[in-house]
């Protein structure tokens, strides 16, 4: 049994194996990001909120207008002459003054109205900018990460094409042990590292490391990984 190739069978299945989980990780972050999404959120509510102020504003004002419309009436009716009578002249200026006071109230509030939209039309401008800005780095991302994709890709085809000579040059009985073992533990091979088992780091005797040195084929008491001395 080569320890050797299957050591090296591994370190290519091990780098398959992470590249597969960065392209996957790279494939998820496809399309519009966390950053990009909340942006655009916060535009839309900020836009909705306009809305829906700009709609209070002008019933606000349709209400001042209708007021405004009764009191014009109610004042020609009052300085134009033609009404005399003490009593009825009395009852149109309480009615002008009842007027006045339901219109005052709702000219104050088209001030702080006004002042409202004002500020909501800033934030939106605000937010405009910050989801133009968004937009651009999450392009730049995009870009970024399709170049990574590709980079990925690449390397996996080079590395499945490795994996498959290595297996083509390892006899079939010593696969199949390397792939049960492997599937079993998830480490099939460890290399030794200063006297112990690179796995589950136990240290080995001089007879099992002059026996892993030679090439022989030596399993680990401890984790049955196949030790390999470079």
């Amino acid at each position: 049994m080569s320890v050797r190739q299957l050591y090296q069978l591994q370190c290519i299945e091990f780098d398959i194996e992470s590249r597969e989980q960065a392209l996957a990780r790279d494939k998820a972050r496809l399309g519009e990001s966390e950053e990009l999404r909340q942006a655009q959120a916060r535009l839309a509510k900020a836009r909705a909120e306009m809305d829906a102020l700009v709609h209070q504003q002008k019933e606000n004002d349709w209400a001042i207008s209708d007021l405004s419309a009764k009191m014009t009436v109610t004042k020609e009716s009052l300085y134009s002459g033609r009404v005399r009578n003490p009593k009825e002249l009395t009852g149109l200026q309480q009615e002008l003054d009842a007027l006045k006071r339901q219109r005052d109230p709702l000219e104050e509030k088209a001030l702080d109205m006004m002042e409202q939209v004002e500020a909501a039309q800033a934030d939106i401008k605000k937010l405009e900018e910050e989801l133009t800005a968004a937009e651009a780095r999450s392009k730049e991302e995009q870009k970024t990460l399709h170049a990574e994709i590709d980079s990925l890709q690449a390397q996996l085809a080079s590395l499945q094409e490795k994996r498959q000579h290595m297996v083509g040059v390892i006899p079939p009985d010593e696969m199949r042990f390397y792939t049960g073992l492997k599937v079993r533990r998830g480490v099939a091979v460890a290399k030794v590292e200063q006297g112990t088992c690179g796995r589950c780091r136990l240290a080995l005797s001089s007879a099992e490391i002059q026996r892993t040195r030679s090439g022989t084929m030596v399993q680990c008491s401890s984790c049955s990984c196949i030790l390999f001395f470079e």
